[in-house]
C-alpha cells in the first residue's frame, strides 16, 4: 500500500523503516471509531489521546501507540476482527509488532495498556449513546489537562486530531519538531 507520506508499505513484510509517526497520525485521524456508526466523527487519534490520558504515566507512551498499526490495517471492530480470526491477526500481529519495534515499546507495555483501552470505550459509548454528561465530562478534563484548552468535549475534525496527536506524541518523546504546528 501506499501510505499518506508517499511511502511503500508492505503489509505481509513490514520494517520500521516504512513506518512514519505523520503517517501514523494522518491515517488514525481520517479514521472514525466504531466503523462511523456513532452520532458524531470521533477518530481513532482522540480515542489514542484519551486511552494515552487514562492510562498511569509510565504507559502514557504505549497507550497512545497502542492502535498505530491501524494506520496501516483499517480500524477493524472488534466483532468482525473474532470473525476473521487467524488470517488478520497474524497480519496485525506483524505490523503491530514492527510499530513496536520502530517505537521501542516493549510487548508488555502494550498488554497493560488493554484496561484503559476498555475505560476509554466504556466512556466513549456512555457519551455517544447514551448522552451521559459524566461521561463527557470525563473526557473534557482530560483533554483540559493535557491540551491545556478550553475544557468543552468536542469531537475533533481529522485536521485536529491529527495535530492533537502528533502534539502528544511529541511532548511524551521529548522530541521537539519545528514543522509540527502546535494546537
Amino acid at each position: 500500500m501506499i501510505t499518506g507520506s508517499g511511502r511503500i508499505f508492505d503489509l505481509y513484510n513490514p520494517t520500521p523503516e516504512m513506518i512514519d509517526i505523520e503517517d501514523i497520525a494522518g491515517a488514525l485521524a481520517k479514521q472514525c471509531r466504531w466503523n462511523g456508526n456513532i452520532p458524531d466523527f470521533y477518530s481513532v487519534a482522540q480515542h489514542s489521546c484519551v486511552v494515552s490520558w487514562l492510562a498511569p504515566t509510565h504507559l502514557n507512551f504505549a497507550a497512545l501507540m497502542h492502535d498505530a498499526a491501524e494506520a496501516y490495517t483499517g480500524d477493524i471492530i472488534r466483532p468482525l476482527k473474532k470473525m476473521l480470526a487467524h488470517a488478520f491477526f497474524e497480519i496485525e500481529d506483524r505490523i503491530e509488532k514492527t510499530v513496536w519495534q520502530k517505537f521501542n515499546i516493549a510487548p508488555e507495555l502494550v498488554e497493560a495498556v488493554k484496561e484503559y483501552d476498555n475505560q476509554a470505550l466504556q466512556i466513549e459509548y456512555r457519551a455517544f449513546y447514551h448522552n451521559d454528561m459524566v461521561a463527557e465530562d470525563q473526557i473534557r478534563h482530560l483533554s483540559a489537562v493535557r491540551l491545556k484548552h478550553t475544557p468543552v468535549f468536542t469531537c475533533w475534525d481529522p485536521e485536529s486530531a491529527k495535530i492533537n496527536f502528533l502534539y502528544n506524541y511529541f511532548q511524551l518523546t521529548k522530541k521537539n519538531k519545528s514543522n509540527i504546528y502546535q494546537p
